[in-house]
């Protein structure tokens, strides 16, 4: 009798063990894999390759060598002081067997993304001339596409003798070597010319982040031809440098830290012509003066930009936010990329400064409404107490009017939750995104009031049950608050049967237990799993 032997092909082993290995915490499961490539021959070419393509260090490489700070596979060898002087040091040869050669390139050759930390691996530079040496003009990595690379002051140039023209990605990020002074930390002489060691050897990068480090110029920058992705961290940047990034005509997407202390002092060419390509942009400031965020996005040409997110953490806090423009200042958005924005998120810390009060998000909301074709959403405000931000039902009202293609949608306010006398928005107005907003899937609140009176809520239930079923798929509210905290089980009882009946494909994200008095989400959230959608 002969049996048939099931056979997959090796594209699609490969697309398992990729999409399976990676948990939801972010950790791959190695363990798992080495099981499976030791389980057959044929799954173990499919499993080695996804095993070793995503390395967070070069050790497990260098083990193959049988090379260890030990001193296995070394030589000491006497060389002469640079001077011909009479003196002269030891130094470490590292030798390279043939056989080890040869296992170390079969894994070498299956890595596509190599994570490298001086600090933390702290390999001997004589093991990267062992390598340069044994491979002569071979390359080490044929298939490595990104390197997320952390290097020291003064840098350490051995470990870009790794890198390769097919390389697509290069991040890198620049930290103080001990004994080097924190002052020189933004000396471009003291940390070197990298780019100018890096561009030569992988002059098709799409995808450059620059952490601390500092050009000696910036022209260098421009000779990337292919860069389209570009983020800068902690870099203290001069109009030069933007000119710089500002001249690019395929660069796409930009992440950066924006600079200037006085905001009048941006002097950008405004031919017209910068930024022309720009779709996502990315700007942080620890200044005060919200007006840096709208002087920047004014020298944008592209009418394509379709990301935006603003990250605002001021130094001090602002005593008159209406002297440094507060968020008003955005209407710019609405002027020049009311049609193509489609997804905005704004980071906010210490917003307000006056002692006491309220303030409503609408304050933030009211140049962003003009935006009609806003897809994801994300307001994240916060403030030192006992100045509280609070979301109003005419703030949901809002929303639901003025994005009816929203898809998602995220509010969180880390600070003054409300209590059986405050006035928040109530489950009715979810139903304002039932009826206008029918593509929403994704919804997060910072909370709700459940105080819907019989007669609405049948009212509701008879809307729901004759329109079309709602996509709402993922909600959570961190806060769910009875206004009649003597009968809030039937609150909830009401809660849950619109919930489940509006949106029935509806799945709850279940947290910790609120401590706000009468919160009962967490209740609402496993009532919801419970009973049967069709009530």
């Amino acid at each position: 009798m002969v049996h048939a032997t099931a056979v997959l092909n090796y594209d699609t082993l490969r697309n398992i063990f990729e999409h399976t290995w990676q948990h939801d915490s972010g950790v791959y499961d190695r363990k798992t894999l080495a099981h499976v490539a030791r389980a057959s021959r044929l799954l173990s070419e499919p499993a080695m390759d996804v095993l070793w393509s995503r390395l967070d260090g070069l050790h497990p490489l260098i083990r193959l060598l049988f090379i260890t700070d030990a001193g296995e596979a070394v030589e000491n060898v006497q060389i002469p002081s640079a001077d011909n002087s009479e003196q002269s040091f030891l130094s470490s040869r590292y030798t390279i067997p043939e056989r080890a050669w040869s296992r170390f390139q079969r894994s070498a050759r299956r890595v596509k993304f190599l994570a490298y930390d001086e600090r933390a691996d702290k390999m001997n530079p004589a093991i990267f001339s062992a390598l340069s040496d044994r491979a002569h003009n071979d390359t080490i990595f044929p298939s490595l596409c990104e390197i997320l690379w952390c290097t020291t002051i003064p840098c350490n140039l051995e470990f870009a003798n790794f890198l390769i023209p097919q390389l697509r990605v290069l991040r890198v990020s620049l930290h103080l070597s001990i004994g080097i002074n924190s002052t020189l930390s933004n000396d471009p002489e003291t940390q070197g010319e990298l780019l100018q060691v890096l561009h030569p050897r992988c002059q098709n990068i799409e995808i450059l982040t620059l952490d601390g480090h500092i050009p000696e110029s910036w022209d260098v920058l421009s000779q990337f031809q292919n860069l389209k992705t570009l983020s800068l961290f902690s870099i203290l940047l001069d109009d030069v440098a933007m000119s710089t990034f500002a001249s690019s005509e395929i660069l796409q997407n930009l992440n950066i830290d924006l600079p200037w202390t006085d905001y009048s002092a941006v002097n950008i060419p405004n031919n017209n012509s910068a930024f022309k390509a720009l779709r996502r942009l990315d700007m942080a400031s620890n200044k005060n003066d919200w007006r840096i965020f709208s002087t920047f996005l004014r020298y944008i040409s592209s009418t394509e930009l379709a990301f935006l997110r603003i990250r605002h953490q001021p130094s001090i806090r602002i005593f008159q936010m209406e002297d440094y423009g507060g968020p008003a200042t955005l209407h710019i958005l609405n002027e020049r990329w009311a049609y193509s924005l489609t997804e905005i998120a704004i980071h906010v810390r210490d917003c307000f400064t006056i002692e006491v009060g309220l303030e409503e998000v609408g304050r933030f909301l009211e140049p962003l409404l003009p935006l009609r074709r806003l897809e994801r959403v994300t307001l994240e405000l916060s403030n030192t107490p006992p100045r509280a931000i609070f979301l109003q039902d005419e703030d949901i009202r809002m929303m639901a009017d003025s994005w009816p293609s929203l898809q998602s949608l995220r509010i969180e306010l880390n600070e003054g939750h409300p209590d059986t006398n405050f006035s928040g928005p109530s489950l009715y107005s979810l139903s304002q995104f039932a009826t206008k907003c029918h593509r929403l899937v994704r919804l997060e609140l910072p909370y709700l009031q459940s105080d819907i009176q019989m007669a609405l809520m049948m009212q509701l239930v008879r809307s729901a049950r004759s329109s079309q079923p709602h996509g709402l798929r993922h909600l959570h509210v961190h806060h769910l608050v009875s206004r009649q905290p003597q009968d809030h089980f039937t609150d909830l009882a009401m809660t849950v049967i619109f919930l489940g009946i509006t949106f029935p494909n509806l799945a709850l994200h279940d947290g910790i237990e609120c401590i706000v008095l009468h919160c009962c989400w967490s209740m609402t959230a496993d009532m919801l799993e419970v009973i049967p959608r069709n009530l």
